[in-house]
């Protein structure tokens, strides 16, 4: 027993532990009474095997897609048809997955869930001194760790104290051990706590956000073409600061979400008193109600997107609208706008190139899931300090009504119609105790919370009847007090400085041959493995490779989004796969991966031909 409590202080102090500040003797035995009463290991297996009846769990799995050309669909529609024949069905009991812990104390349910599931990658999240105390009493951590590591996964223990340094932890816990942590996560909690239940309650919530935004390769490709020839005519820089003289004058960034119908007459009357903003597809409402916008914001790559949407972007009433748009969108796009600013996108492939060139600032961050993300990066980055929220809803009261009711998203020949918008998120409402989202409007307003919280200048009112944003202020729109401001002068500088263009050119073709060898070095570790755990091993080594080492941030670009969809593919199958048939799904599985990859390396090799983009 001695020789335990050593080995698991040993442990706890490996995972950062202060093991000196641990409590002993009667204060500990004491804690353990109060906490427990008696017979405590029965207390935590009789906990374990309640959890086990209604367990919170959730499995992530990507939907085939025969209409897509992306390399990694192909794999995904391949496999997702072959685990199917092998019993794979998305709700099963998990043969393996993720277990984190929130509290740990006397430990006992831990060995006795990993004899029930075989999950290979265990979290320990303990805060608590007493607790970690009674767990060096009552349970060996360097066999569960050993056991962890003989089902090819991992182990940790840590100790946050916040949901912040939970979800930090994730993300790095992703990096070192890779994306398949993702694909199985089963959540249970010891015992309650501020933290603890606010990681519970969110548990959707930040499942989603570590499986969101990873791009993919034909993304990068199509984004670097356009780079190409939008550097070629428009001056692509930080344009930090330019208006900042005009900080304190309102500017409205239109959402297009159901809330905007309430605000939408009022608006009207109020447009001479600020700047408006429009954000994709609110333009078309605000064309229906004869409101021209002053900025018209845009990030889409898709050509697709431009022509669904050609005759709003080219009403003749824009002919002075400025448009707000990044490095990344269709060409012709810009060209139909006289009046053009376009900032570099953060984490881009061709705005990194460009900047190798020539130093042009800081790119575009936040600007990512949604266009209304988009628009306060961009406003902020260019000095409007006094921004309103409207039609900026994130959610929803009811699924039904997603958008406002003049948007092309109620229009039935329009191809985003189709769009379905599910009620399993629910979060604290900006005007209503709460309201219902899509994991991407969720992560649209995290990623707004994230750039209010680093922007202490920006003063916003949020006047959209939807979500709540941490760091925006609920005010309704007719409560919100408007004076005159020229426009004309103040817009006129603007429609100046966006005829101003810098322009560069951006040769590729070096770049790629990184990214091909990499590639082609995990191709020879997969073809040589019989086990899909040891080819996640290698797929999870080459993306922390990607995302850690400054050296391949192009082949970061590049790879890293198609590789994460790869690995969790693989684990979400594996995960609820027979024993038995493992064997017959690894066998099809190499074969695919490595066509999978071949097929990537061929792709990218025809970019490093001579005038080959």
């Amino acid at each position: 027993m001695k020789d335990q409590l050593i080995s698991n202080l040993d442990v706890l102090a490996a995972h950062g532990v202060c093991v000196s500040a641990l409590p002993k003797g009667d204060a500990l035995t004491h804690f353990a009474e109060a906490f427990y009463g008696a017979n405590i290991e029965k207390q935590c297996i009789a906990q374990a095997k309640l959890f086990l009846k209604q367990p919170s769990h959730l499995s992530l799995h990507y939907k085939s897609n025969h209409q897509s050309n992306y390399i990694h669909q192909y794999f995904i529609n391949d496999m997702n048809q072959h685990a199917q024949r092998l019993g794979w069905r998305k709700n099963s009991k998990p043969q393996r997955g993720t277990l984190i812990m929130l509290g740990v104390g006397a430990g006992y349910q831990l060995p006795w869930l990993l004899k029930q599931i075989r999950y290979t990658d265990v979290i320990l999240v303990e805060p608590e001194p007493r607790h970690l105390a009674l767990l060096c009493q009552h349970i060996d951590l360097a066999q569960n760790s050993t056991l962890c590591d003989k089902r090819g996964g991992s182990f940790s223990l840590v100790t946050c104290e916040s949901f912040d340094a939970f979800y930090a932890m994730l993300q790095n816990r992703l990096v070192e051990v890779g994306p398949h942590l993702v694909a199985d996560i089963s959540l249970y909690r010891h015992y309650s706590s501020p933290v603890f239940d606010d990681i519970f309650e969110r548990f959707r919530q930040w499942r989603n956000s570590l499986a969101s935004m990873w791009g993919f390769l034909e993304d990068e490709l199509i984004g670097l073409a356009h780079t190409q020839q939008n550097s070629a005519s428009y001056d692509i820089s930080s344009h930090q600061n330019r208006f900042a003289n005009y900080a304190d004058v309102p500017v409205a960034v239109i959402g297009s979400g159901p809330s905007l119908d309430k605000d939408i007459a009022l608006l009207k009357r109020q447009r001479d008193k600020v700047l408006l903003v429009s954000c994709g597809t609110a333009l078309s409402v605000l064309l229906s109600h004869d409101i021209v916008p002053d900025f018209q914001v845009e990030m889409e790559r898709s050509p697709q997107v431009f022509y669904l949407k050609e005759e709003q972007l080219t009403d003749p009433r824009l002919h002075s609208t400025v448009l707000l748009t990044l490095n990344t969108v269709y060409p012709k796009l810009l060209n139909t706008y006289r009046h053009c600013i376009v900032f570099p996108k953060a984490h881009d492939l061709g705005a990194t190139l460009l900047s190798e060139h020539r130093e042009r600032g800081p790119a575009l961050a936040h600007c990512n899931p949604t266009v209304t993300n988009m628009a306060v990066a961009a406003l902020a980055r260019l000095g409007f300090n006094n921004l309103l929220l409207l039609g900026c809803d994130y959610g929803y009261l009811d699924p039904k009504r997603h958008h406002s009711q003049d948007s092309t998203y109620y229009d039935p020949s329009c191809a985003i119609a189709d769009g379905n918008y599910g009620s399993e998120i629910r979060v604290k409402g900006n005007f209503t105790k709460h309201v219902f989202t899509s994991r991407i409007f969720n992560e649209s307003r995290l990623v707004q919370e994230r750039l209010l919280s680093s922007k202490t200048a920006l003063r916003v009112l949020n006047c959209s009847d939807g979500a709540f944003v941490k760091g925006s202020v609920p005010t309704q729109f007719s409560d919100v007090t408007l004076c005159e401001v020229d426009k004309n002068q103040l817009m006129n500088e603007v429609r100046r400085y966006a005829k101003t263009q810098d322009v560069d050119t951006l040769e590729t073709g070096h770049y790629v041959t990184q990214a091909i060898v990499q590639l082609e070095t995990l191709r020879l570790r997969v073809a040589n493995r019989t086990h899909p755990e040891a080819i996640l091993v290698d797929m999870a080594r080459m993306i922390r490779t990607l995302e850690t080492d400054p050296d391949f941030v192009f082949s970061r670009y590049l790879l890293a989004g198609s590789m994460k969809y790869l690995t969790t593919s693989i684990a979400s199958h594996i995960n609820h796969i027979a024993v038995a048939s493992k064997a017959d799904y690894t066998a099809v599985m190499k074969e695919k991966l490595l066509h999978t990859l071949g097929h990537t390396i061929d792709r990218l090799q025809t970019l490093t031909q001579p005038n080959n983009h």
